[in-house]
């Protein structure tokens, strides 16, 4: 029971952070020290992909990203809209964990949070309705250590 009201907790938090909106003052100007190409590293999530994401969690194509570290030293890697073969399977987010310490090569993915085998699970369930609410995209990702007692 704990450890679901840890899960939640962290939902929630996840839920908190995709609907804060942070504004840019008017004012601010671009950093100039910060400038140059981006270079590609690896393609992390679809066929083609270093993980395998298709075969593996019917993982064909995500939408941005948010990671953030666990306790245990993972990188959790939120997706936004997650699709299945031919945009179909469509689930708003989805969770990756990797424990790869040597990302210069690309991030491989141990595990993704299923609901069953070789299925990548929708996190937060979203309506999928017009003009109500389409999806639910990860913006932003806390851990909370849960320990219990």
């Amino acid at each position: 029971m704990f450890r679901r009201v840890c899960r939640a907790a962290v939902a929630m938090a996840a839920v908190a952070a995709a609907s804060i909106a942070l504004a840019t003052p008017a004012s601010a100007q671009p950093d100039p020290t910060f400038f140059g190409e981006a270079e590609r590293v690896a393609v992390l999530t679809g066929p083609g992909s270093i993980n395998a994401t298709h075969t593996r969690w019917n993982v064909y194509g995500t939408d941005i990203g948010t990671m953030w570290r666990n306790e245990r030293g993972q990188v959790l890697a939120a997706f936004g809209d997650t699709f299945g073969p031919n945009r179909s399977d469509w689930r708003s987010n989805t969770l990756a964990r990797s424990s790869d310490g040597n990302l210069a090569d690309g991030m491989t993915f141990g595990s993704f949070a299923t609901d069953r085998p070789g299925h990548a699970k929708e996190l937060l369930p979203s309506l999928k309705i017009d003009h109500v609410e389409m999806t639910k995209i990860p913006t932003g990702g806390v851990n909370i250590q849960c320990h219990v007692a």
